[in-house]
């Protein structure tokens, strides 16, 4: 786990607020801490681990940690909610802006096929033309996918198929398509166990935090599997 060496602005895009921070890699990083449920940091980590590993352009994500001591010195406001508990951070995209409903076509077609799974996957309720969470760095024509705090979560999720950015690209959900991604979401769901035990016991102890229940998450990672027609088809 890195310490956090600077503590820079607080970002206040977002439900979740975030602080900018520079690591001891000297890596700049979006960082999501004490002052938001230890569940909301359970479920970013487990969507980004499993999200980069399908492929999807996440930002680099880290555990950092920021001790009493050291917050003591550091005459800043979000000090004591950084060393409350590690942090989830993600790493600063320079040049990146908040991606616009209306250019969501300018991100490539399988792309958007994959993050609509991807979503659906993880029951991630929280990408739309409201908050698409997607960041563009226009002069690369690059696309990133960011904040999943409130994956993992059938009640969030119910308005799923009426709401997502990418409903319209459920089209895409090809046999090909599908039999690409079925065995790579079942290596996937198998690596769970040892995404789970990369979680600080800080987060997992957390009471009234709404932290997921490791059964829940296996649950819903496996609705492709126990559920093929209801997960596949129509909705």
């Amino acid at each position: 786990m890195k310490r956090i060496i600077e503590i820079r602005d607080p970002l206040r895009q977002g439900v979740v607020q975030a602080t900018e921070c520079v690591a001891e890699d000297n890596c700049r990083y979006v960082v999501k801490h004490g002052r938001a449920p230890a569940g909301a940091l359970i479920r970013e980590w487990l969507a980004g681990r499993i999200g980069s590993a399908i492929g999807l352009p996440i930002p680099p994500i880290e555990m950092l940690e920021l001790s009493a001591g050291q917050a003591m010195f550091m005459a800043h406001r979000d000090a004591d909610c950084l060393a409350r508990y590690p942090s989830f951070a993600s790493q600063w995209i320079d040049d990146a802006s908040q991606l616009e409903s209306a250019n969501i076509y300018t991100v490539p077609p399988l792309l958007r096929a994959k993050i609509l799974l991807f979503d659906w996957w993880i029951l991630n309720g929280d990408r739309t033309s409201r908050n698409p969470n997607l960041l563009s760095v226009p002069h690369l024509k690059e696309i990133y996918v960011i904040d999943h705090h409130l994956a993992f979560d059938d009640v969030e999720a119910c308005s799923f198929w009426d709401d997502h950015l990418f409903r319209a690209d459920r089209m895409l959900w090809t046999a090909q398509f599908k039999s690409e991604m079925t065995p790579i979401m079942t290596e996937q769901k198998g690596r769970l166990a040892g995404y789970w035990n990369e979680l600080p016991q800080q987060w997992l102890v957390q009471t009234n935090e709404n932290v997921p229940e490791r059964a829940m998450v296996d649950r819903i990672l496996g609705r492709f599997e126990t559920d093929p027609e209801g997960f596949w088809g129509e909705p």
